[in-house]
């Protein structure tokens, strides 16, 4: 039974005051609480890694088809491979357990048994569109099955309600990302071609989430549910719930691939480029200037990185996580800012989501169009003209017979195109940062967790916190004794 933890308003900002952990009636050590964390996400990573290895019989990766295209093999979408079947299954309860923690703070009512046959159904429409034969190229099974799981998550966030299960279930949803994360490492540094940087950090997430679990523990014990806790669960559940259907699902993806194909060609033939579409992976998604030796340019291929969902989703998933804003969480919460902010949430979230979506999207054709008119239409500009400049850029790229459009490509697509990508990212943020305080409120409340104190930051803060220069500091003398001195008499 643990002891009760003292009431504070829901919503509230972590304190600067030392966090007591209970376990069974007893305070939990800082040392035991760092051990258990420590050693915990250890096991979860070697479990996460030992089952990898497993499931693909020592490969890393399942046996899969890949997509050819002019800048090699990219893998494709899920398989029935047991490794597949087995990490969907951990990223979908991950996704439920995050998903209905996050809806069980509004407490949904339930006011008839309907919505409990519709989940049921709907879970099953799920099954079938993901293990069933052709279930990848079904756009009916593939739109049940996210129907299914956005029911499932209601109802389940409906029977939790705001309360100690709700924290419960977002810190098992924590650990289940997390674990998800540990069954990844070894795949993406395998898939990368020992890229170790993306190992890393999908080996880091498994410490990540659990130190958000470890906080769960701690919001549930002092009654409390952070900004930031709310937010990261429901952020996480929408993102990930997106990048599943998009990079996972061939029917989705396809489809937003053909898309901005199509938008991409008829913007070049707005600025009269005679370009067209043709072949590629869906057949399509290929762009070309049909004139043009191929000898000396090579068509271009629209993949999913091409149509900016992922940064779409980042932003889309953010906004949509938040909740209004509650007297003292950070800037939205101050008394000066309160009144004004609170009435108009609504209106202000929905002008967020109206500036990054389209403008986004917007942006992302604008840098497919100076790629393709920089790379393939048989004169790129600088490189053509510039055989140091194209030597100098063909150091960085492994295509074989690197030429000026080659150069011109890896120039335009990894110098122009994410660069201007992110420097764009950054000013958007900011600007949504002015239209939502909340947004910025919830990601430095990230940050802010550790003034709550535990007993692991207390560990931590003992074990790895600043020290002084390493000399003893010496002792103030102690106050000379005062002597005895005769009273003064007249």
């Amino acid at each position: 039974m643990n002891t009760p933890a003292e009431e504070t308003p829901l919503g509230a900002r972590p304190e600067g005051r030392q966090t007591q952990l209970f376990w069974r009636g007893r305070p939990v050590q800082p040392s035991a609480a760092a051990g258990v964390f420590l050693l915990g996400s250890l096991i979860i990573l070697v479990v996460g890694v030992s089952l990898n290895y497993a499931l693909t019989e020592g490969r890393w990766e399942s046996p899969r088809q890949t997509v050819a295209s002019p800048f090699g093999d990219s893998p494709t979408y899920l398989t029935a491979s047991p490794y597949d079947v087995t990490s969907l299954v951990i990223l979908l309860l991950a996704l439920v357990a995050l998903g209905s923690g996050f809806v069980a703070a509004y407490s949904p009512r339930l006011k008839s048994q309907w919505p409990l046959v519709t989940a049921g159904l709907a879970t099953l429409a799920l099954v079938a569109s993901l293990f069933g034969p052709q279930a990848h190229h079904s756009l009916f099974l593939v739109l049940a099955a996210v129907f299914g799981i956005a029911t499932l998550v209601w109802v389940l966030g409906s029977l939790l309600g705001p309360g100690p299960r709700m924290h419960q279930v977002r810190a098992l949803g924590f650990v289940l990302f997390g674990f998800y994360w540990a069954t990844q490492a070894m795949r993406l540094y395998a898939a990368e071609e020992g890229d170790i940087v993306n190992g890393a950090f999908a080996a880091f997430a498994v410490l990540f989430f659990n130190y958000f679990a470890y906080h769960e523990i701690l919001s549930l014990q002092r009654n409390e549910d952070p900004r930031a806790l709310h937010w990261l669960a429901g952020a996480s559940f929408l993102t990930t719930g997106v990048y599943l259907a998009t990079h996972k699902l061939q029917v989705v993806s396809e489809w937003l691939i053909l898309r901005v194909s199509e938008q991409t060609t008829w913007l070049l033939q707005l600025f009269d480029q005679p370009v067209e579409r043709g072949g590629g992976a869906p057949e399509g998604s290929m762009i070309l200037y049909p004139n043009v030796p191929t000898e000396y340019v090579f068509p271009i291929q629209i993949i999913l990185a091409c149509t900016a969902i992922q940064s779409i989703m980042i932003f889309v998933g953010g906004i949509l996580a938040l909740r209004p804003p509650v007297h003292g969480e950070g800037l939205s919460g101050k008394p000066n800012m309160f009144e004004r902010l609170r009435p108009s949430y609504h209106s202000r979230r929905f002008f967020a989501l109206l500036l990054t979506v389209p403008l986004i999207y917007a942006l992302n054709l604008l840098r497919n169009l100076i790629i393709i008119m920089t790379s393939a239409n048989g004169n790129p500009p600088v490189f053509n003209s510039s055989p140091g400049a194209t030597a100098f850029i063909c150091q960085f790229t492994t295509r074989p017979g690197c030429g000026p459009a080659d150069a011109a490509f890896w120039f335009s697509h990894n110098i122009i195109g994410k660069g201007g990508s992110l420097v764009a990212l950054v000013i958007i943020a900011f600007m949504v940062f002015q239209i939502l305080p909340e947004l910025y409120d919830s990601i430095i409340g990230l940050l802010d967790l550790k003034a709550r104190r535990g007993p692991l930051e207390r560990w931590f803060g003992q074990h790895f916190g600043r020290r002084g220069n390493g000399r003893t500091p010496e002792r103030a003398p102690a106050p000379a004794a005062t002597p005895d001195v005769p009273e003064a008499r007249p």
